[in-house]
C-alpha cells in the first residue's frame, strides 16, 4: 500500500553519544509520499541544527525492501553526504560490509546516483531526501519498506561524487542513530 500521509520516529534527544554538535543530534524522521510528488518518497530528517555543516559527515538513512539488492549488498540507502568541503551531495545506493573483514566493520555505502534536486538542507535542521521510487526495487505498491535506520556518521575518506562509495570506518563514528 502506498504510503498515507507522514509516518516516522523521534528519538531521544542526544541517545546514542554525547552529542558535541547539534548538527549530530537527530530529533526525528518522517516519511511521506507527497500527492504533489507523485512517484517520489520524501524522508525529511530534524536535526537539532545545521547552520555550519561539518566535514565527512552523512545522514544516512538505511532501508530494506522485498527486493535485495542485485550487487549482494544487505539494502539500500539514502543520504545527505557533506564532502571535505563542507559541500552536500544527495545519493542514494546499496550498502553492506567489506568481504574479509569482522562482522560490522566497516559498512561500506555504494553510491548509484543522485536523489531528485528537489532534496536539500535548511539551517534550522532540516534535511529533506527525496527519492524517485523507481531508483529502487520493491518501492511499490504491495511491497515492504521496513528496517529503516537513520544515522549520522563520520565518514572516511571524505566523500564528494563522484566516488563510487564511502564507509564510517567502524561503528564508533556513528555520532546519533534512531
Amino acid at each position: 500500500e502506498d504510503v498515507k500521509g507522514d509516518q516516522g520516529v523521534t528519538p531521544s534527544a542526544g541517545t546514542t553519544v554525547p552529542v558535541p554538535n547539534d548538527g549530530f543530534d537527530i530529533l526525528s524522521l518522517q516519511m511521506a509520499e507527497p500527492t504533489d510528488m507523485p512517484g517520489k518518497l520524501v524522508f525529511t530528517y530534524k536535526i537539532a541544527g545545521l547552520a555550519n555543516l561539518v566535514p565527512n559527515t552523512a545522514y544516512i538513512l538505511r532501508l530494506s525492501t522485498d527486493t535485495a539488492p542485485t550487487n549482494g549488498d544487505e539494502d539500500y540507502f539514502v543520504a545527505m553526504v557533506v564532502g571535505p568541503d563542507a559541500g552536500a551531495s544527495f545519493v542514494y545506493g546499496t550498502d553492506g560490509f567489506s568481504a574479509g573483514l569482522p562482522a560490522g566493520e566497516p559498512r561500506q555505502f555504494r553510491t548509484s546516483g543522485k536523489l531528485d534536486a528537489a532534496s536539500n538542507f535548511k539551517a534550522d535542521g532540516t534535511i529533506s531526501l527525496v527519492l524517485d521510487k523507481s531508483l529502487i526495487p520493491g518501492i511499490e505498491k504491495g511491497h515492504t519498506v521496513g528496517n529503516i535506520l537513520p544515522s549520522v556518521r563520520l565518514i572516511t575518506p571524505g566523500a564528494v561524487l563522484p566516488l563510487p562509495f564511502f564507509t564510517n570506518a567502524a561503528n564508533e563514528t556513528i555520532f546519533d542513530d534512531a
